[in-house]
């Protein structure tokens, strides 16, 4: 999976908005295929 984000944000963003960025769309995916029961070895 990959986050794009454009450049000038990346560089404006502190530690926590780039930690959030990158993982919070991992978190999410994960969450929706844990909840539908799906297979967690794929992801």
């Amino acid at each position: 999976m990959l986050v794009k984000i454009e450049r000038e944000v990346f560089d404006r963003m502190d530690d926590g908005a780039l930690i959030s960025a990158c993982f919070k769309p991992l978190i999410q995916t994960y969450k929706e295929v844990s909840s539908r029961g799906g297979d967690l070895a794929d992801f």
